[in-house]
């Protein structure tokens, strides 16, 4: 046996525990990194199974001034573009009680695509209803609540057609919870 390996045998067993510990770190480094490179090719085909079944879109146009029905139609006959779909957003303010929560609406779009899923509750069936996510809302927020919207921009016109909607479901979107209340526009 060559002096280095009987040197290093000889430091291995004076210091078993620390050896053992130096050697349980190493082993769950090596594992920990192995998990993590394993899983995200995995956490890749979820995601994308997830993102077909919900039929979300690939693409999103905005523009700060509106698209017209000819830039839709512009859009339609692009190669590669199987339907396109206008809806509108915009930012507004729920007040309850003391509190003032800043949100997103979304005009309702076609079953076809981000499909949204309702856990609670029922799908929007009237102009003044709407459903809200409910991990993005506080939980003063039910169904079956009157929220009043608020532009706070003080811009001429309010851009909804109703300023009081009635909650009447939750969902979930394949939007990373960006809808927070859907709205028939």
């Amino acid at each position: 046996m060559k002096a280095s390996n009987k040197n290093t045998l000889r430091e291995i067993t004076k210091s078993k525990s620390r050896f053992l510990s130096i050697f349980l770190i190493c082993a769950i480094g090596v594992g920990f990194f192995s998990g993590v490179r394993a899983s995200g090719g995995d956490m890749r085909l979820s995601a994308d199974r997830y993102f077909d079944k919900t039929n979300l879109f690939d693409l999103r146009v905005v523009s700060t001034f509106g698209l017209t029905d000819n830039d839709l139609e512009a859009i339609k006959e692009i190669d590669g573009v199987d339907s396109a779909y206008a809806s509108k957003f915009t930012d507004l303010v729920v007040r309850r009680g003391e509190k003032e929560l800043t949100t997103r609406v979304y005009s309702q779009l076609p079953d076809e695509v981000n499909t949204i899923k309702i856990n609670e509750g029922r799908n929007i069936q009237a102009d003044n209803e709407a459903v809200i996510n409910k991990n993005m809302f506080d939980e003063s927020i039910n169904i079956g609540d009157t929220v009043l919207l608020e532009d706070v921009t003080d811009a001429e016109t309010f851009p909804l057609k109703y300023r009081e909607y009635t909650i009447v479901g939750m969902y979930e979107t394949p939007m990373f919870r960006l809808f927070k209340l859907r709205l028939s526009v």
